[in-house]
């Protein structure tokens, strides 16, 4: 039996190169100006998620 899900994921793998650190993570998504609590509030909204994640 061919396991397709762990065959797709290996690709991805393969693909997605190495791993940032958090630092890195973390430098990258400073220099992102502005805030994007608005948007990620905007998004979960488009999506029907409630305020019971603590959106206010």
């Amino acid at each position: 039996m061919v396991d397709v899900q762990m065959q797709v994921e290996a690709v991805y793998e393969k693909d997605a190169g190495p791993v940032p650190s958090l630092e890195e993570v973390q430098r990258r998504l400073s220099k992102i100006p502005g805030a994007m609590t608005a948007d990620f509030i905007a998004e979960r909204r488009e999506r029907g998620e409630t305020e019971e994640r603590g959106e206010r």
